[in-house]
């Protein structure tokens, strides 16, 4: 009987004992997960909402796929539960930028609720802002240092080196592949959206899988106050098209663009004057039912702003559409003659005109004599004959080129050249060679992994005429350092090192003066602030000089303007979003700047920072120059239609990352070229500005897998010889 009554006891404290232990999981989980069901669906829309006056939710903005228009490239890293790592190669993006479009002020954000098609009824994840926003990072070489088998790293540093911080995403399509060596762009997978991605903390090994989430379609955002949300009412509403005409039974999808872009209530609803015509759902998609006309209307809620667009259906099968097929092909030469190192476009005319298919695909019969793009630019790479053939791709029709290189009497330097390394930290020497192929007196070193004690060097590598170099982790990069100083520095010059040692640590420093070069200038301040503020100093502006601003909190607006603000030695100072630091208050009341430029819109930096600029400056607002467009690829391409270099280069680098366009802001300036920071490819803007410019030479920092070979090609053929 004893017996008989411990057992139920037993079991009854252990399933107590397992409660407890549940709750205190609970408590110091970071985030609540609910559990996932089986059924999925892609979401169509993104909707943010934030908490008014009273707690409540409202909408702030409502987003679909054409709002990720300037999505951006991103690379994450993380660690599954198996554990293994793996790579995700992202589009989207940054969480930061869709609340700013929502005008939400991220400092005033307490937690974050994400709410997915597959969890009913409430949100997936719950995240403090503290932890989504905690330093996070992406690295590279995770992969490549993983022993499955022990589960373990063969080697931690070469693992964790050239980590780059990376900021939570939206992404509208990714690639997530556990075990990948590295993230592939070339595939992916759009029936995830929208999904979270986060970065890996300080240590790799941490399980930071379940922190992604695919099939968002809501965010509940809770601010830290209850300050009411301004109000930002519809003014407008317009459609992509005004008429359209469709074939019964086949459907078209309308977009409304409602204005202001960051309207509080976005939400709109569709109609048809006849349903037996064409149909319309909730998301625009017209479906055409049967011959007639009709209009679809859009309206706001928020104020019942209309727009429309006539739809005419045409019988299903009454109007074939007919295929005009190819009948030839033919080129503007049928033989050139073009000396080595140099470059000929040659032109494809497919008949007849109205040709339904007129795509044309390009060979050479020997790439080593002449190669030729995708648009028939031949290049010159070897003396000898080449024949190029254009074929289209309907009918196979083909036309010849026979194409004759010559040797030049002079060696002819490539019109673009790509500088680049195994890893940003052999990219920066790439660069610095270039940049300052005889010996050197000055060197400035700043983190590899960290950009804002850089984000101010420019100016002062520029005037130094001396190189940037990154510095790694690990003894390996690290020496790769003073072997380039070893080889190609005056051991009576100086050594600037950018920011504190928790940025370059004293190890680097014992190494360089171990290797001779005593000479050694640390500027450095308690924050990145007080760091641009020490590197002004030493810059050494006199009174009255321009000044640039740029925001603290992120590098591309400070990148695109490096090579301008070197060239002119106008010191950069960075302030916060809404606010300028004490130290940077005092350097600008210091200098009295006659001019002041900003860089980037009022997400970057705010109205109330420039009325503050007007005031500690004490000049007119019309002598303050806000230069910016709406993503970081189109303030770049801004900064350099302001400023207007006098040279004839160019330089063009990722703007999804900092390293490589840090360390060539020294060779741009020395080149007196602009820096254009591009996506996976160059816009038809940037393309367009180009073109004014009569390019003599491009370069490109950094390798195939940062800038694609198509960017190459693009460069090329706006090169002038």
């Amino acid at each position: 009987m004893d017996l008989v009554k411990f057992k139920p006891r037993k079991i009854l404290t252990c399933i107590i004992i397992l409660f407890i232990l549940f709750g205190i999981k609970e408590m110091v989980n970071p985030f609540k997960v609910s559990a996932k069901t089986e059924s999925s669906a892609v979401a169509d829309s993104l909707t943010i909402r934030v908490t008014d006056s009273n707690g409540s939710f409202k909408v702030a903005k409502v987003f679909t796929d054409s709002d990720f228009s300037s999505a951006v490239n991103q690379s994450y890293s993380f660690m599954d539960s198996m554990p293994s790592p793996g790579m995700d190669a992202a589009i989207g993006l940054p969480l930061s930028d869709l609340l700013s479009k929502s005008n939400i002020n991220l400092d005033d954000v307490q937690s974050l609720e994400f709410y997915t098609t597959d969890v009913s009824g409430r949100p997936y994840k719950t995240m403090k802002k503290s932890f989504l926003y905690s330093t996070r990072y992406y690295y590279p070489h995770i992969m490549e240092y993983w022993d499955a088998g022990t589960q373990s790293f063969t080697d931690n540093d070469k693992a964790v080196s050239d980590k780059e911080i990376v900021e939570p995403m939206i992404a509208v399509s990714d690639n997530w592949v556990r075990g990948a060596m590295k993230p592939d762009f070339s595939t992916q997978a759009h029936d995830q959206k929208y999904r979270l991605l986060m970065g890996q903390t300080s240590d790799p090994t941490e399980i930071t899988a379940f922190n992604s989430a695919k099939w968002i379609y809501q965010i509940d955002v809770t601010l830290a106050s209850t300050t009411p949300v301004a109000n930002v009412p519809v003014t407008g509403v317009t459609l992509n098209k005004n008429s359209t005409t469709i074939l019964a039974g086949n459907t078209e999808r309308l977009i409304a663009a409602v204005d202001p872009s960051n309207v509080t209530n976005s939400d709109v609803t569709w109609s048809s004057d006849d349903s037996s015509v064409a149909k319309v759902d909730n998301n625009g998609l017209v479906t055409a039912v049967s011959k007639g006309t009709t209009t679809i209307t859009v309206r706001t809620k928020d104020g019942g702003k209309t727009a429309e667009c006539n739809v005419t259906v045409d019988g299903g099968g009454t109007t074939p559409v007919i295929s005009v097929p190819v009948t030839g092909v033919i080129l503007n030469k049928n033989s050139t003659t073009i000396l080595n190192g140099s470059i000929e476009q040659l032109t494809a005319t497919v008949s007849p005109n109205d040709a339904t298919d007129k795509d044309v695909t390009w060979s050479s019969s020997d790439s080593s004599v002449a190669k030729v793009n995708k648009n028939g630019l031949v290049t010159a790479v070897g003396e000898g004959t080449a024949t190029i053939t254009v074929k289209t791709e309907d009918g196979a029709k083909t036309a010849e080129c026979d194409v004759t290189v010559n040797e030049s009497e002079t060696p002819v330097q490539p019109a673009v050249k790509r500088l680049f390394g195994q890893s940003r930290i052999d990219t920066a020497i790439a660069i610095a060679k270039a940049t300052y192929p005889n010996k050197i007196s000055n060197v400035i070193l700043t983190a590899s992994d960290n950009y804002p004690d850089a984000l101010a060097g420019s100016v002062l590598a520029y005037k130094l005429k001396a190189p940037i170099l990154l510095v790694g982790r690990n003894n390996e990069d690290q020496e790769k350092i003073i072997d380039y100083m070893k080889s190609n520095m005056d051991p009576l010059g100086t050594v600037y090192i950018l920011g504190g040692n928790g940025s370059v640590s004293k190890d680097m420093e014992a190494r360089a003066n171990e290797a001779g070069f005593k000479n050694i200038n640390r500027i450095g301040g308690a924050d990145r602030y007080q760091t641009a503020v020490k590197i002004s100093d030493t810059v050494g502006a006199k009174e009255g000089t321009p000044l640039v601003i740029v925001s603290g909190k992120s590098y591309p607006d400070a990148l695109s303007v490096s090579s301008a603000a070197a060239v002119k030695q106008y010191p950069i100072l960075m302030v916060e979003k809404d606010e300028i630091p004490d130290a940077i208050k005092k350097e600008i009341s210091i200098l009295k700047p006659s001019k002041v430029f900003i860089i980037g819109l009022q997400g970057a930096v705010s109205t109330e920072v420039e009325d503050q600029l007007s005031q500690i400056a004490a000049i007119d607002k019309t002598n303050i120059v806000r230069i910016g467009g709406e993503n970081r690829f189109e303030t770049s391409l801004e900064v350099a239609k302001y400023f207007n270099l006098s040279g004839s280069k160019v330089c063009v680098s990722s703007g999804n990352n900092f390293p490589d366009a840090l360390a060539g802001s020294s060779y741009a300036a020395n080149n007196n070229a602009p820096i254009i920071l591009c996506n996976t490819a160059l816009s038809d803007d940037i393309m367009n500005y180009l073109k004014t410019k009569n390019i003599s030479e491009g370069t490109i920092f950094g390798g195939e897998s940062v800038i694609s070979k198509e960017v190459g090609e693009e460069l090329l053929e706006l090169t002038t010889k």
